[in-house]
């Protein structure tokens, strides 16, 4: 694990070995260009059966990344949380 100056982990995406992770960022790298640090940590969630918020601002692809995940995962589709 590697650290920065204020004691914080540093996450390095070579880091990552696992033949599902570089299977997905393939597939994902397909369709979503230039995303690569968010589209691993989506990665990480996914797997550890997580959440995320993707927040940025209107027209970045969030939505396109969303519609992405479930297609390469395969018997998902995307859905909102129900609220309530």
């Amino acid at each position: 694990m590697k650290f920065d100056n204020k004691g914080r982990l540093v996450f390095d995406i070579a880091d990552i070995k696992h033949p599902v992770h570089k299977a997905m960022l393939a597939e994902e790298g397909k369709v979503i260009v230039g995303y690569e640090r968010e589209l691993v940590l989506i990665n990480i969630l996914f797997m550890a059966a997580g959440h995320a918020v993707l927040m940025a601002n209107s027209g970045l692809g969030k939505t396109k990344i969303a519609q992405v995940m479930p297609l390469i995962i395969g018997g998902c589709r995307p859905a909102r949380a129900s609220r309530g």
